[in-house]
């Protein structure tokens, strides 16, 4: 199987080092050119597309489907964890939760696909597969990186792929 993970485009939220967890936020310039590099070179891999509610993940999984035959798959599994200090205030999530809704969005994937999220889980599903050493490098990447894991002979192989 070959998961291919892609991080949202850059935000102002971002810019500013302000948590976004749920909350909507618009692309920084930076994001909109991220987009655009990202859209590019994902509208080449004709993959179903599995892509967080949210819609600075949403809007680049649409972009990418758009005009191909591709399966678009918008999952509330895949959004961003929501932290205590972003609305809504009454439904925070821990890391576990968050783990916990990712680990049951994987057991139903059994296919060759994209997944458009958040560090967050990017991070995790990187984690899961290639250990935490590696996982914990994601947030360390810009945003235009894909991290493209594959499972070859039972071993998951991680390539970072700058666009």
């Amino acid at each position: 199987m070959k998961l291919i993970l892609v991080r949202h485009p850059e935000t102002e939220r971002n810019i500013k080092g302000e948590l976004s967890g749920w909350e909507e936020c618009e692309y920084s310039k930076l994001g909109r050119e991220q987009f655009e590099k990202l859209s590019k070179y994902l509208s080449e891999i004709h993959l179903s597309i599995y892509s967080s509610d949210l819609p600075r993940a949403k809007l680049l999984a649409e972009e990418v489907a758009r005009g191909h035959d591709v399966n678009l798959i918008i999952d509330k599994r895949l959004r961003e964890v929501n932290c205590r200090e972003t609305l809504p205030h009454d439904s925070y999530e821990s890391d576990e939760d968050l783990r916990e809704r990712v680990n049951l969005f994987l057991r139903e994937i059994s296919e060759d696909c994209v997944i458009v999220s958040h560090a967050g889980v990017v991070r995790w599903i990187v984690t899961m597969f290639c250990g935490k050493e590696k996982g914990g490098m994601v947030s360390g990447f810009p945003r235009d990186t894909i991290f493209e894991i594959e499972t070859v002979k039972n071993e998951n192989k991680l390539s970072i792929i700058r666009v």
